[in-house]
């Protein structure tokens, strides 16, 4: 067989120039079509750019085979080279992981996955839900930010920028990632429509602004993320009312005991 295609090479080749050029115009005008034809059916406007640019080199590859078939240049039947080359299109696709930009869809992945992991690990949580935001001054390992319930009973997480930058972008460049988040309705956006990017905040007295991004984990969980939210949100908060009973014990306990009881 490789002494035969060595032997051969070129012969389809040159039949199919030999013929396309016999009537230029029209042969042109109906590569352009199957080609056309070709995008159009398997191109979205959602797809990525890159998705995109395959699909076309890809409807040339359609466009040259379905000609060399009508020419009666290759043995097959019309519509063969449409249906092999949209099945080895399916298949780059799945391998790849969908249609988007998939630098964007790791993105909205890390998001994601920051709050699942790290929502009741690493934000300072708000004691009162009023207008003035006050914070409980706790030790936070590896601190990300700070966490509060709005005036219209949505809990907000703002995110520190160190943190969004290394943990969230990763490379990804911040503009970009801002569209995203707007689009997605991920964050908190101000009356002209940009990202809010600073809140004051009192803890204890200390009155301090922060900057960073505010995230609004409800707007993209699932049911089942949001149940599951609540309920490590639920058990946080049954470890910390058990702590300040146990504390509140301990007060009560050392205001009974005399001089004389301690030894």
């Amino acid at each position: 067989m490789k002494a035969e295609s060595m032997q051969n090479y070129g012969y389809a080749c040159r039949a199919f120039l030999e013929q396309f050029t016999q009537d230029y115009e029209a042969s042109v005008q109906r590569i352009q079509k199957i080609a056309q034809e070709f995008q159009e059916k398997n191109t979205n406007s959602n797809y990525s750019g890159q998705v995109k640019r395959v699909i076309k080199s890809l409807s040339a590859v359609v466009a040259a085979g379905e000609l060399a078939i009508e020419f009666g240049i290759l043995p097959w039947t019309k519509g063969a080279v449409t249906q092999a080359t949209s099945y080895v299109l399916e298949k780059w696709i799945s391998q790849r992981g969908g249609t988007g930009d998939l630098e964007i869809e790791k993105f909205l992945s890390r998001v994601r996955e920051f709050f699942r992991r790290e929502e009741n690990r690493r934000f300072k949580r708000a004691y009162c839900s009023t207008e003035e935001i006050r914070f409980y001054n706790s030790r936070i390992t590896n601190h990300a930010g700070y966490r509060w319930i709005d005036k219209n009973g949505k809990e907000l997480f703002l995110v520190i920028s160190e943190v969004v930058t290394k943990e969230m972008l990763q490379g990804l460049k911040r503009e970009v990632a801002i569209k995203v988040l707007i689009k997605n309705d991920m964050i908190v956006t101000t009356k002209t429509g940009g990202p809010k990017e600073t809140i004051a905040i009192d803890i204890e007295g200390e009155k301090l602004t922060i900057r960073g991004m505010i995230f609004i984990p409800s707007n993209w969980m699932s049911e089942e993320d949001k149940v599951l939210f609540t309920e490590e949100d639920l058990i946080h908060t049954n470890k910390k009312n058990k702590r300040l009973e146990d504390k509140k014990e301990k007060i009560e306990y050392l205001g009974n005991v005399s001089d004389g009881d301690i030894y």
